[in-house]
Parts: structure tokens; C-alpha cells; sequence
């Protein structure tokens, strides 16, 4: 239970990042800024791959 709450807390903080990342870069137009933007979106889909794949971590537990 308390990993996928995890998960769920790691993509709301991912998708803050992200969308300071983007604002970041609307902003400055760097190319600082742009890899900042690649490495939060990286980072959220990530988060997504893991909430994606906890169904089957659980059944396989059982």
C-alpha cells in the first residue's frame, strides 16, 4: 500500500517539476532550461511506467 501511494506522491511531485521545467523554459529559451524540461518529462513518464506496472507486482505477490 505505502509503495503505491509512493508512486502516486513521486508523479505529483514529477508533474510540479515538469510544469515549473516548462515554464522555465517559455521563459528563458536555454538550452539549460531544455534539458531541464526533457529530464522532468523523463522523470514523469517513468512515474507513469511505475503506477502502470503495480497491478501486476501485486498479483504476482500473492
Amino acid at each position: 500500500m505505502f509503495s503505491q501511494l509512493g508512486n502516486w506522491f513521486f508523479l505529483f511531485g514529477s508533474l510540479l517539476f515538469t510544469v515549473d521545467a516548462l515554464l522555465n523554459f517559455l521563459a528563458v529559451h536555454s538550452v539549460r532550461a531544455f534539458i531541464l524540461l526533457v529530464g522532468s518529462l523523463l522523470f514523469t513518464v517513468g512515474c507513469i511506467f511505475f503506477i502502470l506496472d503495480m497491478p501486476k507486482k501485486i498479483k504476482s505477490q500473492r
